[in-house]
């Protein structure tokens, strides 16, 4: 992604002779390896995933193998590396909990991304786009991380062999809004607005109970649907991308007494003052 000159990153994974893999960075069309703007070696690398910023600015490099030569993991190793696109930065990400890598991902914008990894509970912490920690998330009964699209808030969960525990940040105001448990639930997706957020239990990794629900970005409830035939196959929203503004956290509600009248709830905030957060957030 990104304006030109594209850059390419290649691997060549780790031989059986004990060669490490090799990554290196490219800016087409100069592919010659003496051309490469950034080249790293890495052990117990024999497979990758490649994790680009939605702008091209840099590029995460996740590295596994199957085997784990300290006999810890079931699921073999995981190394995460950090290349800017310009070739000017290469580093580890400093992972400061031993285990597995669950889930990396960038911000919609591109300006952060966020690593889910440890054995459980896992931990997860963000970084900006220069590989730098701003913020730990703590650690928690989780494996996927979910942007919405406008990189304010974000869900943390847990899925698969965790029994669906999902967290509900605000990246802005770096606070947990709420959490809930869903057991079952796939897929999961953000509104193209950032205002809710759908999960679904869908046919055939469950055969019943199938249906999805519709929650707030802080994980409150808002529709629930069970289909009556008995199977869902595909559930999804419906794509928007420009339409909506970026709009911050709604403003809680407080009671407040009326005089000759039993108390009514207003929004705390004057419709002036709402325009101010607005901008503010």
């Amino acid at each position: 992604p990104g304006a030109a000159p594209y850059k390419i990153v290649t691997f060549v994974p780790e031989s059986k002779s004990g060669t490490p893999a090799q990554i290196k960075l490219f800016s087409y069309p100069n592919l010659e390896l003496k051309d490469a703007l950034c080249t790293k070696g890495a052990f117990r690398a024999t497979m990758v995933d490649f994790l680009w910023s939605p702008t091209g600015s840099a590029v995460l490099v996740k590295t596994s193998t199957d085997m784990d030569a300290t006999g810890k993991s079931y699921y073999g190793e995981s190394f995460l590396t950090f290349m800017a696109g310009d070739g000017t930065l290469e580093t580890n990400v400093g992972l400061g909990k031993e285990g597995p890598i669950h889930d990396v991902a960038w911000s919609p914008n591109g300006q952060m991304f966020v690593a889910v990894f440890g054995f459980m509970p896992a931990k997860a912490v963000l970084f900006d786009d220069k590989c730098r920690p701003t913020f730990d998330f703590g650690t928690g009964s989780r494996n996927t991380v979910k942007w919405a699209p406008h990189s304010r808030f974000l869900m943390l969960g847990g899925f698969g062999n965790i029994a669906g525990h999902m967290e509900f940040w605000d990246k802005n105001k770096q606070k947990c809004l709420g959490n809930i448990k869903q057991p079952g639930v796939v897929p999961v997706a953000w509104s193209p607005c950032s205002r809710y957020f759908l999960v679904a239990c869908c046919f055939p990794r469950l055969r019943v109970d199938n249906g999805f629900q519709l929650l707030k970005y802080d994980g409150t409830p808002v529709f629930a649907d069970r289909t009556a035939a008995g199977e869902l196959y595909q559930v999804n929203f419906r794509p928007a991308p420009g339409v909506y503004p970026d709009r911050p956290v709604t403003p809680p509600k407080q009671r407040v007494p009326v005089p000759g009248g039993a108390p009514t709830t207003l929004t705390a905030i004057t419709s002036g003052a709402a325009a101010g957060a607005e901008k503010a957030g």
